[in-house]
């Protein structure tokens, strides 16, 4: 799980204006995964169990699909209406919804260029 001091949600990071500005200026925007899962507190409630083991399926298919600390990812673009984003990992271009990309934590550093 990821430091939220050290990291943001991916689905928050491709918000930022400075990595729109890239993304409009190069086509894509790189950036590194820190970690993937929740950064909540422990759920008290039955419902909020069954969506996070929900929520660790998913976790799971993400680092399978190559979203593992240390892997670096490109943004490449994102649908008119927020989802889906669209990124490359592993050589491979995979389409996240919104849930599945605030899973992903990835670097909170400026995007240099």
């Amino acid at each position: 799980m990821a430091n939220s001091e050290e990291s943001i949600s991916l689905e928050n990071w491709v918000q930022a204006p400075d990595v729109r500005k890239a993304l409009r200026a190069d086509g894509h925007v790189e950036f590194v995964v820190v970690g993937v899962g929740l950064s909540g507190a422990k759920s008290e409630s039955a419902m909020e169990s069954a969506i996070e083991d929900a929520t660790g399926a998913t976790q799971g298919r993400l680092q399978d699909l190559g979203f593992i600390p240390g892997a670096v990812g490109r943004f490449i673009s994102q649908a008119p209406f927020g989802e889906p984003i669209y990124a490359e990992i592993s050589e491979t271009t995979v389409a996240l919804r919104r849930t599945e990309a605030a899973l992903v934590h990835v670097s909170n550093v400026a995007v240099a260029k």
